[in-house]
């Protein structure tokens, strides 16, 4: 009589925990009863093997009993059983030393962390880029508003200049009393004094909104130290302190101070501008497509560990879905296939790394249609 070859005798060996798990999830009364007779089929096999009795009429039904076997609890396999169960040494972080867990157990944690870390970056980068090209356009309509203020502001202190006043002189309470009954002078001193808090409060808003880009230009405009007078080569900010400024002096540099500061405002705005833009172009769409591609990866985790059917090849197919997403990513970022869809670019990046089969499915089919 003919035994059993080296491979029937290692399928023997797969058939318990096969039928073990087979017994624990079936519930179905017709896949009991194929159960059943699978499992009387193994058993007759092993009997005959056994006892020296294997003939090939025995072997083609055991295979055929294996085959239903495998159905009943696809897509669970001897592989996943054993990927599944065994005990490996954890790399939790707050795991105690010795700890023990399960490969897809340490998979769930490891892409729930990168998970948590790419939500993070990108909300982060997403409200650090969002107002730049607002903020951008407010200093430029601020700019353009102010101009004139200055302009007008020069233009009576050389007034008052022509009236015999000198840099130390107070506009408000001139030391020359005749100068009070000027009606030009006291025309040009009214002007000036109504004119000086809207410039300091344009000025001040103008600074604060260069200040809030900083971290897009990786340096900031300087404010003067208080106990410093601007100066013209100092290249800093002075703030207003709440009052206005009543010496010639003063109110000189004061206007040269916003004249200093609205030179670089603009192109300090307009680099963060396009900064911001780059990132949003380029790098959001990527980090996007992996928090998508990583969402999938998690749900999918979730599911294979409530089924059992992690299996050895698990991680690396994982590895590649989330570089796959990254790549989707970004194809969706610079305008690809759906960028006549009415959802927003950051929306379809995030989404074409959770689905990337319809973004490859429509990348191969345009391949196709080009050769």
């Amino acid at each position: 009589m003919a035994t059993a070859s080296d491979l029937e005798i290692s399928t023997f060996k797969q058939c318990g925990p096969l039928i073990k798990f087979a017994a624990q999830t079936i519930t179905d009364n017709e896949k009991k009863k194929a159960l059943a007779e699978v499992i009387t089929t193994v058993q007759e096999s092993l009997d005959a093997h056994s006892a020296n009795g294997w003939t090939p009429a025995i072997a083609s039904k055991f295979w055929i009993s294996f085959n239903s076997l495998c159905s009943l609890i696809s897509p669970v396999n001897t592989d996943t059983l054993i990927t599944s169960t065994d005990q490996i040494p954890s790399r939790f972080w707050l795991a105690p030393a010795g700890a023990m867990t399960t490969a897809p157990q340490r998979a769930a944690f490891w892409y729930m962390s990168l998970l948590f870390v790419l939500l993070i970056v990108s909300a982060t980068l997403m409200f650090l880029t969002s107002n730049t090209t607002t903020i951008n356009d407010d200093v430029k309509n601020l700019v353009k508003a102010t101009d004139p203020i200055a302009d007008d502001i020069v233009k009576q202190i050389s007034i008052l200049r022509d009236k015999g006043l000198t840099k130390d002189d107070d506009f408000v309470a001139p030391g020359k009393a005749e100068l009070q009954k000027d009606a030009e002078y006291r025309n040009a001193a009214g002007k000036l004094a109504s004119a000086l808090p809207t410039l300091y409060a344009n000025a001040d808003t103008l600074y604060a909104k260069t200040d809030s880009v900083v971290y897009l230009n990786w340096k900031r405009f300087p404010t003067c130290e208080r106990d410093k007078e601007f100066s013209k080569s100092s290249f800093c900010y002075e703030k207003g302190d709440g009052g206005i400024p009543t010496r010639l002096d003063v109110v000189q540099d004061t206007v040269d101070n916003y004249r200093l500061l609205s030179r670089r405002a603009q192109p300090i705005t307009q680099r963060a501008q396009d900064v911001g833009s780059m990132i949003r172009a380029t790098i959001l769409p990527i980090l996007l497509g992996l928090t998508g591609s990583c969402a999938y990866v998690v749900r999918m985790l979730s599911e294979q560990i409530r089924s059992s059917s992690y299996s050895s090849t698990s991680g690396i197919r994982n590895l590649v879905r989330v570089t796959l997403g990254a790549l989707a990513g970004v194809a969706i970022g610079f305008g690809g296939v759906l960028s006549q869809s009415s959802v927003s670019a950051f929306a379809l990046s995030f989404l074409a790394g959770y689905a990337i089969e319809p973004v490859f499915a429509t990348f191969d089919s345009i391949a196709n249609k080009l050769k």
